[in-house]
């Protein structure tokens, strides 16, 4: 077998059917052995199941967005509200603190005195009686928000 080539054929050889023009059978044997990708888009609907899987997962990922917003929101109002209540109670504190020392003696005299700024927990609170009109004003702070209380009382 010396000097002698086998030419070895996996697929029938090319023929043409009467009417049939060669590059239309060229083409048809490169549609069945091409892998798919190459030979072009099925027409079987698989695309619009794509289609619908990315709306769905768009719209989940729009819920999933406006659900993250909402409860951001509804966490920073309660952050507030928190802080709202925080500084009234040290306004009150401040109040409290105030009528204490009125009763021991410390708030005397005729001249408008200041108290504080004064820590307590994670804000503070000021303190201003003004003995001439009989009046306790107190603002407690905290995270940026103030609350302040007054109290009158008759000089005794």
């Amino acid at each position: 077998m010396s000097g002698r080539h086998h030419i070895v054929m996996t697929s029938p050889p090319l023929r043409l059917r009467s009417g049939q023009a060669p590059a239309d059978v060229a083409i048809s044997f490169l549609e069945e052995r091409l892998p798919r990708p190459l030979r072009g888009p099925r027409n079987d609907g698989r695309g619009i199941v794509l289609l619908g899987a990315l709306i769905i997962l768009l719209t989940i990922s729009l819920i999933g967005a406006t659900l993250a917003s909402f409860f951001f929101s509804v966490n920073t109002v309660a952050e507030v509200e928190l802080s709202r209540a925080q500084a009234l109670y040290l306004a009150e504190a401040g109040i409290a603190n105030a009528v204490q020392q009125l009763h021991q003696g410390g708030l005397s005299g005729d001249v408008e005195q200041h108290l504080g700024p004064t820590s307590l927990g994670e804000g503070e609170y000021e303190v201003t009686h003004d003995p001439a009109a009989g009046l306790i004003t107190a603002t407690g702070k905290v995270r940026g928000v103030k609350r302040t209380i007054q109290v009158k009382y008759l000089p005794f």
